[in-house]
């Protein structure tokens, strides 16, 4: 028995495609706040950070990644990887040491 199947017009593939990309901009968005959620208690609770300045972190973070992505024409998703590569030009890297609590 001969399995039929109908591939996808061009017009089915770019609705397609642009359904993909909505559902993964909702994603990140929704990831993005939950990174910043685990920022901002980090600190709070580690670095004892009141309102006042948890606030001015969390305006400011938004502003510079806009701001990072518009210098450097990039797309929004990849903010993350230039946040990175910033900070590793800088000399932080993100080798994670557990022993170092």
């Amino acid at each position: 028995m001969k399995a039929h199947t109908r591939h996808l017009t061009s017009n089915e593939k770019k609705a397609l495609q642009a359904e993909f990309n909505r559902q993964c901009i909702e994603y990140e968005k929704a990831h993005a706040a939950e990174l910043v959620c685990r920022s901002l208690w980090i600190l709070r609770s580690v670095f004892g950070w009141g309102e006042k300045r948890l606030t001015k972190f969390y305006k400011a973070y938004h502003k510079e990644v806009a701001e990072l992505v518009k210098y450097y024409e990039l797309d929004p998703e990849d903010d993350c990887w230039l946040c990175m590569k910033k900070l590793h030009d800088a000399g932080f890297t993100f080798e994670e040491d557990e022993d170092d609590s």
